[in-house]
């Protein structure tokens, strides 16, 4: 994860260093959304934070390799060349014994997503009547 975070950090400073060099200055309109980018960033945070949250539950990766994503993401996998050692047959997990939690985690995720989006509602709506 730590990995992930880093290149995320550094693919935009090399992708600005790239533009700088072919004598494009990015930095003006980066300036400019500075705030938009910044939600967004946020937003993004917190959908990666309620995924991370559930696929460390138990029976959670197996939740996640039952959804849409997981599924159209094999299927795009397979439409590429890539060679067949690659792959990973399926697996257990060994959570056998564990409840099935699987059909609430669904609404777990959205709760977790809805959730700041409803407290940002309600400190808006303060504002707005203080």
């Amino acid at each position: 994860l730590g990995v992930v975070h880093g290149v995320g950090r550094a693919i935009p400073l090399i992708l600005m260093s790239v533009l700088a060099v072919l004598g494009i200055n990015a930095t003006k309109s980066l300036t400019v959304k500075r705030e938009s980018i910044e939600r967004a960033s946020g937003w993004m945070l917190i959908i990666i934070g309620a995924f991370l949250i559930i696929n460390g539950l138990p029976e959670g990766h197996e939740w996640y390799e039952e959804t849409f994503i997981h599924k159209g993401w094999n299927n795009l996998i397979e439409m590429t060349p890539i060679p067949s050692e690659f792959g990973m047959d399926e697996h257990d997990h060994g959570h056998g014994d564990v409840q099935n939690f699987k059909s609430f985690y669904t609404v777990l995720l959205a709760v977790l997503i809805l959730s700041p989006i409803f407290v940002r509602s309600v400190r808006k709506l303060r504002e707005m009547n203080a």
